[in-house]
């Protein structure tokens, strides 16, 4: 989380990407476990992310954890948790991630029909 005052002069950016791994973030989080609260380390990041660029323009896109580490599996439920989180806190979208390649699609929104 500390590394989103990086952005501290993002009046020339358009959009900022920034990793939101809730498996990865355990040195960083003032949370007990952000393993396991995959929603309230994705909202607590984007939070930080509009004081800091407050006023710039810049947009916010977050790379969000689509995989099991540490022990903590995440499915569909984890991942969805850190999209709508993303989506409750302003972000412009927001990336997936995961190593292996085997994303959680059933966690997505369904495609909307084609015409």
């Amino acid at each position: 989380m500390g590394q989103v005052t990086a952005v501290g002069d993002a009046s020339p950016w358009r959009v900022a990407a920034r990793i939101c791994w809730p498996a990865g973030t355990a040195v960083l989080s003032p949370l007990a476990n952000p393993a396991r609260q995959p929603a309230d380390l994705v909202n607590r990041v984007i939070t930080r992310f509009g004081e800091v660029a407050m006023g710039s323009g810049a947009r916010f896109v977050p790379s969000l954890q689509d995989f099991s580490a540490r022990g903590i599996g995440y499915g569909d439920a984890e991942v969805r948790a850190q999209i709508d989180a993303a989506r409750g806190a302003g972000a412009a979208g927001f990336v997936l991630w995961d190593p292996s390649v085997t994303y959680t699609a059933s966690a997505l929104d369904p495609a909307p029909p084609e015409d």
